[in-house]
């Protein structure tokens, strides 16, 4: 026959045991989900320009825009974002805000990098690029336009420009493009600037 003293003991250490098994369930079920290596991911981390390696994709804030003194359109009042994808045709506003973490930029050499500039705005089309002063032009994408576009029915959708660690305001001179709202709707030639901050550096 079995030691009653000993039953007892046995039952308790079961319900110990039981209960230490359930907290640690429950405390596996409240803590989130953490993907593999997502703890140690550094993304988004910031980066001095001295410290960016060469042949490395980085993320960094950069717009076109055409300055207000420039296209004087009152209804819009303030500069005119082509990285700014609001369309006043959809009821989303005019693109009248920069953005911030944008662009892609990559060191080539020494105080030399590449910056893409993605071109989000659809009603106010970037058609030819006309010339660069300031900085080095090197590409553009393009893909089908919303509205007239070019010959081909095509719209700028990224430049590629060479730029250094001193850059200023790069200006794109004589380019072409098509303003799609309807009080304005005709082909323009606006020049439209370049804005950059390095200081923005971060890992994709």
């Amino acid at each position: 026959m079995e030691n009653f003293n000993e039953v007892n003991l046995s039952r308790r250490n079961f319900v110990k045991g039981a209960l230490a098994a359930g907290g640690a369930v429950a405390l596996a079920a409240a803590a989130p989900a953490v993907k593999p290596f997502e703890a140690f991911a550094a993304t988004g981390d910031s980066v001095a320009l001295g410290a960016m390696v060469i042949g490395r994709e980085y993320t960094v804030t950069a717009n076109a825009y055409v300055p207000y003194i420039v296209h004087q359109q009152k209804l819009v009042g303030k500069d005119a974002y082509l990285t700014d994808y609001r369309n006043p045709m959809k009821f989303q506003g005019f693109p009248t805000n920069p953005q911030t973490d944008n662009a892609t930029i990559v060191k080539k050499a020494a105080d030399t990098y590449w910056v893409t500039i993605p071109i989000k705005n659809e009603v106010f089309e970037w058609l030819e690029v006309g010339t660069l002063t300031g900085a080095v032009y090197k590409g553009k994408t393009m893909d089908a336009a919303t509205y007239k576009g070019n010959a081909d029915g095509q719209r700028i959708t990224s430049v590629t420009v060479e730029i250094s660690g001193s850059v200023g305001t790069p200006i794109f001179n004589d380019p072409t493009e098509y303003a799609a709202y309807p009080i304005i709707a005709s082909t323009k030639n606006w020049a439209i600037s370049l804005s950059f901050d390095l200081t923005s550096v971060k890992e994709k």
